[in-house]
């Protein structure tokens, strides 16, 4: 079974089938938002609660891999702080803040602001906190 696999293997390294073509390089790239989304919003519940408990303070949602995103509750707002400029050249695309806008705060309005202590790679977002029963936005409205 193993010398069949070994073959299958050593074949599809031959011909260079192994490796991603155009097509697939341009799905992994249209996909990118909506992996992204994913990873906000499996994070982002626990985060806001706990930015909720910690007001003032900035709570990471996601850091790794990039994009960087951060929730401060200060003011009666919520507060989102992505990273827009990375280490090694890592820039965050408008696809992807938009797509962290959208997890984050559904159809609400959103205001883009700076505070004092603003971070120069960093765009922040704010808008109301939303309601932890019906948050995160549907899913249908997210994809």
């Amino acid at each position: 079974m193993h010398d069949t696999f070994y073959s299958y293997v050593e074949e599809l390294a031959r011909n260079g089938s192994h490796l991603p073509t155009s097509a697939d390089r341009a799905n992994y790239e249209a996909d990118a938002p909506i992996r992204l989304m994913d990873r906000v919003i499996r994070n982002a519940k626990p985060a806001l609660e706990k930015a909720i408990q910690q007001a003032g303070m900035e709570i990471s949602v996601t850091e790794e891999p990039p994009p960087c995103a951060y929730f401060r509750v200060e003011g009666g707002r919520l507060w989102v702080r992505i990273l827009m400029y990375g280490r090694r050249g890592y820039q965050l695309s408008s696809r992807q803040r938009a797509a962290i806008q959208a997890a984050v705060f559904g159809e609400s309005p959103v205001d883009e602001e700076y505070p004092a202590d603003a971070r120069w790679d960093s765009v922040y977002l704010v808008g109301s906190i939303p309601s932890l029963d019906s948050w995160p936005p549907p899913r249908q409205f997210v994809w």
